[in-house]
């Protein structure tokens, strides 16, 4: 099944019908913002964005040193101790998946291989803190793994967060399946009641 993603508004397509986000589906049980000033969101938003190219330039081989910037040079710097002491290898990256039955879409960040876990799914963040919602939103990417002809049969690998952070350090959490998927089906079912 053909799904498309619209980086500009962040807008799944499966055959052309739009589709919710694995974001979007997880609204319930995220964050209140409201109290933080638009500014610092998007400041974060955007250095997000920089930080997770960078890692998939990296990642590709391809990263030109002498671009990165300061403010992405600390989360870089942890990513790149994250590697090493996991002894992680990539395998594919910023990647769309499409949930079962095509209900859902997301982009997962990385699949690859640890020394120490496994396969894995990681997601990457430069939040503050790491939010409690990574152990859905990685749930359901696992979940969708399972259409994908070409991670198929990563479906039963472990999962983590890695939240990096400006001063070169890194902070794993470890992923609960178990917890994650029920998370993650009790705010589908909520988004199936309100949009059905």
């Amino acid at each position: 099944m053909n799904v498309t993603f619209d980086e500009r508004t962040h807008v799944y397509r499966v055959g052309g019908r739009e589709v919710p986000s694995v974001t979007t589906i997880l609204k319930p049980i995220q964050a209140d913002m409201s109290t933080i000033p638009p500014k610092v969101l998007e400041n974060a938003r955007r250095r997000g964005v920089a930080v997770d190219k960078a890692i998939e330039l990296l990642e590709n081989g391809c990263l030109d040193q002498a671009s990165v910037t300061e403010e992405v040079a600390g989360y870089l710097e942890g990513w790149e101790k994250f590697k090493a002491a996991y002894g992680w290898m990539t395998f594919a990256g910023q990647r769309v998946i499409l949930g079962p039955s095509a209900e859902y879409a997301g982009m997962l960040d990385l699949v690859g291989e640890s020394t120490l876990r496994g396969r894995m799914i990681l997601d990457v963040k430069c939040t503050y803190v790491t939010p409690k919602t990574v152990h859905a939103q990685i749930s359901g990417y696992r979940l969708g793994i399972k259409n994908d002809p070409v991670l198929a049969e990563w479906n039963q690998c472990n999962g983590a967060c890695v939240r990096l952070k400006k001063d070169g350090t890194y902070e794993v959490t470890e992923i609960d399946f178990t917890a994650g998927e029920r998370m993650f089906y009790s705010c589908l079912n909520i988004w199936r009641f309100n949009h059905g």
